[in-house]
């Protein structure tokens, strides 16, 4: 008995050190990742994989287990964005991190203590908006932001809410927290009666789970639209805790895998069996539909007084998200028409950015740092000619933004990866349909010397904006059907 008690021991002492290692390795990954400009870490999936593995592996459902859960696996899905997300692609990894979050998010959970839940039985339903980052210079942030903001005031009544997650992951110890006050978004928020509720640091990811079921409670939400992602364990844990009675994840790239959630908003059909067949599989529910982006009145483009020719990419990601085979081909492309000139909008080490480039165009390429200011925004597209789409990984909101400005966007499929797909569909007919830089390079020189074929793909694409992208018609679909499954839901009670 002696015997078995202290093999026991031995084995609790094991599993323990290897989720110490597991937290530690997690932490390490993103930190390298992150010092070498989110470049793809060698060796990452073994490493990611293992630790996986060992969280998945473990026997004892503890506090300990749940804390390392919360403050691995979403650092693994950070430092994993510069591949857009390969590792958290496969299905065997998918498949264990659901198994991983659910029990993590019940121990966590198991710490409050429910009150008796008091659900609007009709509209408008109290509905919190819920984001992960809350910032003018992010696609998702924005997405969630705009959608709050579209909503109809007679079925819902919109808060957002912003869980800082960055800030308590590292640990950032900051006095003030994004919210209404500092960003063009929570200014739009609040001149429209829209509260934003920022979360400020916590001790840790378990901490902010339980603030957020807090908030939730406290205010009486109804229902939960987050663009939640597996980065986004808080939500997890509030979408197992059933502190609200309708979840859904408005995943703007990566859906969040975890019981509790009522449907996934999936907008993407190229990725969609890629994404979601695992979801499916197991009787996840989906409501598709199209982007949502509110097109702005523009008039057309005035002619061109001159012979120069504007290429420009904007991204919040230029150091690695400009590939060498990218900027090899814009040099290329800028060393044969003399008359070209680059301009980059985003935050990025413009030294390190150059030299991705052939020295002899660096006179024409313009630095122009990061832009929240929507209409700043517009009118740099307005005096631009053509769009170019980073590859392999490129863009998402930012070319639906250029589209809706007349600009043309050369974009072209380059993989099975939602970010390698996205503009591609977007662009649609005008998209090159595989990998193939000399394709890409073929239709920008077409662009470059033809004014007519510039102003063509640009009315094409407006037109196309117009028609598929209308936040009006997209929002209004979505409302309706989360709308059908929040009642369907609230009459079984």
């Amino acid at each position: 008995m002696f015997f078995f008690a202290l093999s026991r021991l031995c084995v609790v002492k094991i599993m323990n050190q290897q989720l110490q290692n597991a937290y530690r390795e997690g932490r390490r990954i993103l930190q390298d990742t992150a010092a070498d400009g989110f470049k793809p870490l060698e060796g990452f999936n073994e490493k990611a994989g293992k630790i996986i593995n060992d969280l998945y592996s473990h026997e004892t459902d503890d506090d300990y287990f749940a804390h390392v859960t919360g403050e691995t696996i979403p650092r693994l899905f950070a430092a994993d964005v510069s591949t857009g997300y390969s590792f958290f692609n496969n299905r065997e990894i998918l498949d264990k991190i659901w198994s991983i979050y659910n029990r993590a998010s019940r121990i966590i959970t198991s710490k409050i203590k429910l009150p008796q839940i008091t659900l609007g039985k009709n509209p408008p339903f109290r509905t919190a908006c819920v984001t992960s980052i809350f910032s003018d210079y992010i696609g998702p942030s924005k997405d969630i932001s705009d959608l709050a903001l579209y909503l109809d005031r007679k079925l819902f009544e919109p808060v957002v809410i912003s869980t800082n997650q960055f800030n308590t992951i590292r640990r950032l110890h900051s006095s003030s927290v994004p919210g209404q006050s500092n960003t063009n978004m929570g200014i739009e928020l609040e001149k429209n009666g829209i509260r934003v509720i920022s979360i400020p640091e916590q001790n840790n990811i378990a901490d902010l789970a339980l603030k957020l079921i807090e908030i939730c409670l406290e205010e009486k939400i109804d229902i939960v639209i987050s663009n939640a992602s597996l980065f986004s364990f808080p939500e997890a844990c509030l979408a197992v805790s059933g502190a609200v009675l309708s979840f859904f994840d408005f995943h703007r790239g990566f859906p969040l895998y975890s019981d509790g959630i009522d449907a996934i908003l999936h907008w993407l059909e190229s990725t969609r069996d890629k994404q979601l067949s695992l979801w499916i599989e197991k009787g996840g529910k989906v409501i598709d539909y199209n982007y949502i982006l509110k097109v702005p009145s523009l008039p057309r483009r005035p002619e061109k007084k001159d012979d120069m020719v504007y290429f420009i990419t904007a991204s919040n990601y230029l150091e690695r998200r400009l590939s060498p085979e990218f900027c090899e081909l814009v040099s290329r492309l800028m060393m044969e028409f003399p008359n070209t000139r680059y301009q980059l909008i985003g935050s990025c080490d413009t030294n390190t950015v150059k030299l991705k480039f052939n020295s002899a165009v660096l006179d024409r390429i313009e630095f122009k740092g990061s832009i929240k200011d929507e209409i700043l925004m517009l009118a740099y597209f307005a005096n631009a000619d053509i769009y170019l789409n980073e590859f392999p990984v490129g863009g998402g909101r930012v070319v639906l933004e250029a589209m809706s400005a007349y600009l043309p966007v050369v974009a072209m499929k380059c993989g099975d990866l939602h970010v390698e797909n996205i503009a591609a569909e977007q662009v649609g007919e005008f998209a090159i349909k595989e990998y193939s830089p000399e394709k890409y390079y073929a239709l920008v020189k077409e662009l470059v010397t033809s004014s007519e074929k510039r102003e063509k793909a640009a009315l094409v694409m407006r037109k196309r904006i117009e028609e598929v992208y209308d936040f009006k018609k997209n929002v209004d679909f979505l409302a309706s059907k989360m709308l059908e499954i929040h009642m369907d839901k609230l009459g079984k009670l």
